[in-house]
This record gives structure tokens, sequence and C-alpha cells, in this order.
């Protein structure tokens, strides 16, 4: 009876106490759990609600994994503990889809005609407390008014998203109070359908009036059809405590020029009469809107967090106008802006310790990967500027084509140049290394003509029109000693097949050219080990560099990088090997993209 006593009252472990498990449960990753709930039974009560936080009801896609797609009939079980629900396209026929979850957060919904057994309204009213709403619609069904009153009788409903949905404009009230109370309201590809009747449809300009909206903070439009732009600016214009704005119409072609002035002029005049002034996340389509009338725009906002002007003339105004909020913006897309220069976006690595995404065109890798070098950016009072590390730590979204450039280094040689852009690049893949908390990567690498490799040492084969071209530079070094003992079979194959390609191709990485006083390569790739949150890589073709991975760097991408979701761009040519790798994504839940 003593040691019983004893044994009872001994005092608990850190890992036995109740609140602690619960506590380090946000921070497990949904297969850590699974584990972890086999250990005893103090864990699995106070873990498996992590577990069943957010489902899937649906038929099972290749790119979703099992064991987020319960039944009916578990999801019955493990209602109690449900937060976020995604009910698909494709659920299983039932007349007892009656089920509630008392805990109930997040909802989306796929609306279809497939889906009609399925009392949605029914399903909002049990579930009053939801905070945040999708409704996706498929071959763009009808929002009817019974099921948009229910949504405006949310309470607590502060996101709404509507997607590939029809609004008919006689039922414009209730759309709109529907919208009314929400902090964040996102649109996309909604169709305003007039009245068939032949009703005169209640335009929004007679509907809205100064307040309209007094709540919401942040809204999205792109492809609203049947609003024009001056319609949407209207409506717009009643949102006063508007901070993030993203707009994007169905119109904007990169070769309509015209219309783009016209509808950023509309937005500079709100901007800068103070329409919105708390305004601090802008993102639109501005095709070849001149830097000056951008940098009006920026001037007029007391303060930038996100700036997503793709296309635009961005040029020295912006970033003088941008430069005072350098210390916290947290996402910057200048992708194809002709007037972004490396300069800048040096500066803005060096400097955004905040920055979470960050998309912009090419850069020159021997200024941006190793930064101690001499830049042709810089004036010699600048050069300090070059010897800074990158601060943007934070960076969960890259894209950015680095070019290799050698008309920068005094080498004698070709090849001691060949050798130093080598030791560049791979400075690349050290700055890249230090961002581990990257989950999206979008990369390339452009290589000016001037750093060709000659026929003499590269032993390089016959291109286009007679010319020469190295051989593939490859990502990963390649094992000479293969486990069967077949390491040169078919490598005479190989090389006839090269010669027969027409057009000039090198490929990511191979490195210097292969000479017998050549050092070791370095495997960049693996470098990015680092990047444990990595879930889509996309390597993309610039000239004539073309990515080249192996059955091993497949295998080494899917067992470093355990959240892996997607791998896109540019990779080796043969379909044979394309069609291999395809198939070992798809074993493994990821979705695989080859760019031809």
């Amino acid at each position: 009876m003593e040691t019983s006593s004893l044994t009872s009252s001994r005092p608990l472990g850190p890992l036995e106490i109740p609140e602690i498990i619960a506590a380090l449960g946000q921070f497990l990753k949904r297969r850590h759990l699974a584990q972890c709930i086999r250990v005893c039974r103090i864990w699995y009560q106070q873990l498996m609600p992590y577990i069943w936080q957010e489902i899937i009801l649906g038929e099972q896609r290749s790119n979703q994994p099992q064991d987020r797609i319960p039944s009916i009939d578990s999801a019955a079980k493990y209602h109690e503990h449900v937060k976020g629900l995604v009910i698909q396209d494709g659920l299983p026929c039932t007349s007892s889809f009656d089920l509630t979850f008392p805990k109930l957060e997040c909802l989306r919904l796929e609306v279809s005609p497939r889906q009609v057994y399925i009392n949605f309204q029914g399903l909002l009213e049990r579930h009053p407390f939801v905070t945040s709403l999708s409704l996706c619609g498929i071959n763009h069904l009808v929002l009817t008014p019974p099921f948009l009153k229910v949504v405006a009788q949310l309470p607590r409903l502060k996101t709404l998203l509507i997607s590939l949905l029809v609004v008919d404009m006689t039922h414009l009230d209730e759309f709109w109070n529907a919208c009314r109370n929400t902090e964040s309201l996102a649109m996309c590809a909604v169709y305003f359908r007039r009245s068939e009747a032949g009703i005169t449809p209640h335009e929004p300009t007679n509907l809205l009036s100064e307040g309209t909206f007094p709540r919401i903070q942040t809204l999205d439009l792109e492809g609203i059809s049947k609003l024009s732009m001056t319609q949407q600016l209207q409506w717009m214009k009643q949102c006063p405590e508007l901070k993030a704005l993203r707009w994007l119409s169905n119109r904007m072609d990169p070769g309509d020029g015209s219309f783009t002035a016209s509808f950023m002029d509309l937005l500079k005049e709100a901007v800068v009469a103070g329409v919105w002034p708390q305004l601090e996340s802008l993102s639109v389509v501005a095709h070849r809107y001149p830097d000056l009338d951008l940098a009006e725009i920026l001037h007029a906002m007391k303060r930038i967090h996100r700036l997503n002007v793709p296309y635009s003339g961005f040029g020295e105004k912006c970033y003088g106008a941008l430069q005072p909020h350098l210390g916290y913006l947290t996402g910057l897309n200048l992708h194809y802006c002709p007037g972004m220069t490396t300069a800048m976006i040096l500066e803005i690595v060096q400097t955004c310790s905040q920055l979470t995404r960050l998309t912009v065109g090419r850069v020159l890798a021997h200024v941006m990967g190793a930064p101690w070098l001499p830049s042709l950016d810089h004036s010699e009072d600048d050069k300090d500027l070059e010897r800074r590390p990158w601060v943007c730590l934070q960076l969960r979204r890259l894209e950015m084509t680095f070019v290799l450039d050698d008309s920068h280094l005094d080498l004698p040689t070709k090849r001691e140049k060949e050798a130093e852009i080598e030791r560049i690049r791979s400075r690349v893949f050290d700055q890249l290394a230090r961002l581990t908390r990257l989950c999206y990567l979008r990369f390339g690498f452009h290589r000016t003509p001037s750093t060709a490799l000659p026929r003499s040492e590269a032993g390089t084969v016959q291109g286009q029109q007679g010319q020469p071209r190295s051989q593939p530079l490859r990502l990963f070094e390649s094992n000479d000693d293969d486990d069967d003992g077949h390491a040169d079979e078919g490598g005479e194959e190989k090389e006839r097949e090269d010669k027969k390609e027409d057009s000039a191709t090198c490929q990511v990485d191979l490195p210097v050219p292969a000479l017998a006083q050549a050092p070791a390569r370095i495997n960049n790739l693996r470098k990015l080990g680092t990047l444990l949150s990595m879930r889509r890589i996309t390597f993309t073709r610039e000239n004539t560099l073309v990515q080249s991975l192996e059955d091993q760097d497949i295998y080494w991408m899917i067992e470093k990088w355990e959240d892996l979701e997607a791998v896109e761009g540019y990779w080796n040519k043969s379909s044979d090997v394309t069609k291999r790798f395809l198939k070992i994504f798809q074993k493994h839940h990821i979705s695989a993209h080859r760019d031809e």
C-alpha cells in the first residue's frame, strides 16, 4: 500500500502535464501528431483535437492526403474538434448530412448542381458563429436571396470570399447586406447579371451611400463582370476604413495601355484625395503606368506595408517614395518592371527585416549572391551597401532570376571566368539557404552570351548553325560508382542523343568544364536542405539555362522537404525521364508539372 501511495503521488514530468502537451500540439505537423497520439492516453486526449482541426468532405483528389478526407461517420465521431471544414464538389449523396460542428470557425463551400441535396442554408443556420466563409461556385450558379439573408445574419462573420458565382442585379440589396459587416471581402470572377424578365436593374451607384460598408478593411476584386470600372470605384469609395486594396480588372491586358492609364488615373485621384486615409497595402496591375504618376500614389499613402505593381513603370521616383517605408515593408512585387535595378533590390533585402514576400525580375548574381564583390550599380561611395548581409530572414515567398555575367571579372582566360561564375552561383545558393522560412521559391539563372564556354575548354557539342554548345550543367554531382556496376553503360548512346538536339541548351549547375584540373564541384541545391518549410519550388527557364534533375535528386527533395506540395517549371528534356519523375511525385501526393 505504501508503494502504491508513493507511486501515485510522484510529481508529473513536463510532458505529462496536459496543458503543456496541448500547448506543444499547435507547433507539430499533422504527420507528427499522428505518431504522438500513440504514445499514451494523455497525449491522445490532448493532441487528437489538432488532428481534426481541419478536414475536407468530398471526393479524394490526387494532390490531397487521404487523412484529410475522412468519411461522414468519422467526421460525426470527432465533430467536436473541427474548426475548419471544406465541403467540396463530389461529396457522397446522403440524406443524413445534418452534422453540427460546435467549434466551427472557417467554412468553405464548393457549390455545384450536384450538391443540391445538401442544405447549405441549413448548414449555415446551425453554425452562426462562423468567422470565415468561402463560397466557390461551379458552372456559375446564382446566389439565391434566402441564402444571402442567412449570410447577412452571421454575427461573427469577418471574412467573406465569393468566387465563380452569379449575382442577379434584382437581388443586389440582399447581396450588399451579406457583405456589409465583413472586415475582409474578396470577389473573384463574379458575374453581375441583369434581369432576364426585362425589369430595370438596380445599379450599384443608386444603392450605395457613404458609410455603407463601414467595417471593410481588406478588399480584393478580380474579374468583376458587368460592373464598369467607374461603378466599382464608386463602390470602393464607400469603404472609408480600407487598409488593403487589390484591384484587378478582367480587361487588363498588357497591350491595352490606354485602358490601364485611365483606370490608374481614377485610382490615383481617389488615393491623392485621401478617400482611404488608412490605406497601407496596394495591389494593381499597372501596365506601363509612368513612374512619376505611380510615385504620386505612393507619396499620398501614409504607410506602405505591401506593394504589388507588376508590369508598371516603377523606377527611381517610385523607389524614392518607397524608401521611407522599407522598415515595415512586408510584401513587394516588381515583376517585369524595367525601371527596377539590382541596387534597389539589394538595398531592400538588406533593409526590410519584416519582408515575407518578394517578387522581382532579373538581378545581377555577383551582387546579390556575393555582396562583398564590387558592383557596377554603385559608385565608390556606395560600396559599403554591398557589404551588409541580407536581413529579410522572414521571407516565405521569393521569386527572382539571377543573371550570371562575367563582364565585371578581370580574369585573363574564359576558363578562370567560368570557375568564378560557378563560385558566384554557389554563393547565391548560400544566400538562399539562409532564408529558412521559405515556403515558395521560384528562381533561375540567366547567362549572358559572353560566358559561353569555348569548344577547346568545355568539350562542347554542336548547336544551331554549327555553334558550340556547352555540355549540360547539372544540379547534382553525378555518381560515378553506381550500385549495380553499370556507371558507364549507355554513356555513348546519351552522347549521340545530345548531338542530335537542335536547340542550344545548357542546364543549371554542372560546374566548371570537366577538366582534370577542375576543382570538385559543390552540390548547390542540397544547400537548400535548410529550407524545411518548402512547399512549392519552380525552376524557371531563362535564356538557355534549363534545370537538370535525376532520380536521386527527386528522392532527396521528397525526403528533405517533408511539406513539399508542388514542383514546377523547366527541367530535363527527355520525356521518358519526365514521365518517371511525375509518377514518383504523384505517388507521394506531390503535384508536378513540367513546362514545355
